[in-house]
């Protein structure tokens, strides 16, 4: 019989996943907001670049974070996700529950490599590191979108049409 490959202590292997499953939720409420910006909200430019620029990130970076695990012999486990269906009565409300999204899995980055580092798992450190430089600039866009909602106020046409304006992440 060949012995398992385990490099991953379980308790970290779980950090990861629950990483994952923030990510993944990071990803229902970015869908949610994308489907109202289009369809409650009459922001077609808005959603599309939301959706390719930034929705379909977080799913991307959950394998990223599987990967990981893969490689030191842990197992990924795809947690239960939310079911995002909150209707919002404003754009700005989108942004403020997508920076409360993307604060979650901020805070299970720092959990994960607080974890590596009391178990000094230095390589699993700099795996997650580097997967974290991916997802930082993420809260900065969320911010931003949250300034010129408030900025734009009511004018949603004038916000849609200049939305690649605000976009931080790969343009437009």
């Amino acid at each position: 019989m060949v012995p398992k490959l385990k490099l991953l202590p379980n308790e970290l292997n779980d950090s990861l996943n629950e990483l994952m499953r923030s990510l993944f939720n990071a990803n229902a409420v970015a869908d949610n907001i994308v489907y109202q910006l289009e369809n409650v909200f009459v922001m077609p430019k808005a959603s599309e670049l939301m959706h390719e620029k930034y929705a379909h990130a977080f799913p991307g970076i959950a394998d990223t974070v599987n990967k990981i695990q893969i490689l030191r012999g842990g197992r990924g486990t795809r947690k239960s996700v939310i079911a995002s269906e909150t209707e919002y009565a404003t754009v700005n409300d989108c942004f403020i529950a997508m920076l409360d999204a993307v604060i979650d899995v901020d805070t299970q980055f720092w959990d994960s490599l607080d974890m590596c580092d009391d178990m000094d798992e230095k390589a699993v450190r700099i795996y997650i590191e580097n997967t974290y430089l991916e997802i930082l600039p993420f809260t900065k866009q969320t911010m931003l979108w949250i300034a010129k909602s408030e900025q734009f106020g009511d004018n949603l046409a004038l916000f849609d049409a200049e939305f690649d304006d605000t976009m931080i992440l790969g343009g437009a």
